[in-house]
């Protein structure tokens, strides 16, 4: 192979060796990104569902003082009713404490008081309906925090993945080149010199003559 045919394939293996490590690393940024965004739109979500659940606090608590305050308006009304009887009663000359003109006086009150309880459980159930919204809407928004934080964890995880492959491309590269192209310099590296791979062990003198062996008679 001559030189310029060389020079050029080599330059074109480590062209692609840097692409594909680019790729990669780029792909990890954006999966990193993408795992950031999401996790913004999960913690705006979040937000609009705390908000959303204050809003339904806040109309359990007006459900509620709006029934106390018709409750008590009711409670009014059935006394000006009662003293209205009881006066009418005792205008006909009918003794009101007795009889059925006291049954009478009693039963509106009883009625009154059941419908004035009735007003305060129509409005306890509202408030209940409204603070049932409330928790599921902080549940959705908890929900929607932890989904964003899964999602920023996978893309931190995915960029260093990134990272990791990017390097991992680079050095294969890089030994396969060096194979390659220069395989009489990869075995000559002083980072693999028979001295260093024998380093630590001990020297051994190396023999400078011949040995001549005597026979025993």
């Amino acid at each position: 192979m001559s030189g310029g045919t060389t020079a050029i394939s080599l330059a074109a293996a480590v062209a692609s060796a840097a692409m594909t490590a680019y790729g990669q690393y780029q792909s990890g940024q954006q999966q990193k990104k993408m795992g950031a965004y999401q996790q913004a739109v999960a913690q705006n979500n979040a937000l609009t569902a705390e908000r959303n659940a204050q809003i339904q606090d806040n109309a359990a608590d007006d459900a509620l003082a709006r029934g106390r305050i018709e409750e008590q308006q009711h409670r009014l009304k059935v006394a000006q009713m009662t003293g209205t009887q009881r006066s009418a009663l005792a205008a006909s000359g009918v003794q009101v404490d007795t009889g059925s003109a006291l049954d009478m006086v009693a039963d509106t009150a009883m009625m009154g008081e059941m419908d004035a309880l009735t007003l305060r459980n129509n409005a306890e159930r509202e408030a209940y309906q409204f603070r049932v919204g409330a928790y599921n809407a902080r549940a959705q928004g908890g929900s929607a925090l932890a989904e964003g934080e899964m999602s920023a964890l996978a893309g931190r995880n995915a960029a260093k993945s990134g990272m990791w492959q990017a390097g991992g491309t680079l050095l294969g590269a890089a030994s396969q080149i060096g194979m390659s192209y220069f395989p009489s310099s990869a075995s000559k590296t002083p980072g693999f010199s028979d001295k260093m791979l024998n380093w630590g062990m001990p020297d051994v003198p190396q023999p400078t003559g011949t040995v001549s062996i005597k026979r025993l008679s």
